[in-house]
């Protein structure tokens, strides 16, 4: 059954901001590493493991950074199927790790086919919704 809320993670105070650009998530690694790029955040992910199957859980190292705004200290992640109407079949776990870093783990897409990652960036008062699409086969 699909949990009712998004994961949330929320930065203990004190994290300073990360640079924006294309420095955003270079820890991450090079090899599967995507950006999503908007005017108040860049976002940088890569699925762990790499290729991701259906029906198996993966998770994700998520690099978040501000350009020219406060630095994010909250985000949602969830996924949606468009051509389907529905979104995954468990909830995913959002974790803080440092400045700037989280991991989202126990996602699954379930089926093969077009899904739209959803990252919603922010703060309490304000987000930006981020997405990327993913295609399982």
């Amino acid at each position: 059954m699909r949990a009712a809320a998004l994961a949330v993670a929320l930065l203990a105070a004190g994290h300073a901001p990360t640079a924006a650009g294309a420095a955003c998530g270079d820890d991450l690694g090079v090899a599967g590493v995507r950006r999503i790029e908007r005017p108040a955040h860049v976002l940088a992910y890569r699925p762990e493991p790499a290729t991701v199957e259906p029906g198996a859980l993966f998770a994700l190292r998520v690099a978040v950074c501000g350009r020219g705004a406060p630095a994010p200290d909250l985000v949602r992640v969830d996924a949606w199927m468009p051509e389907h109407g529905h979104g995954m079949n468990y909830g995913p776990v959002v974790t803080a790790e440092r400045d700037g870093r989280w991991r989202v783990d126990g996602l699954m897409f379930h089926m093969p086919g077009r899904w739209e990652i959803r990252f919603d960036v922010g703060t309490r008062q304000r987000t930006e919704r981020l997405a990327a699409e993913e295609t399982v086969e």
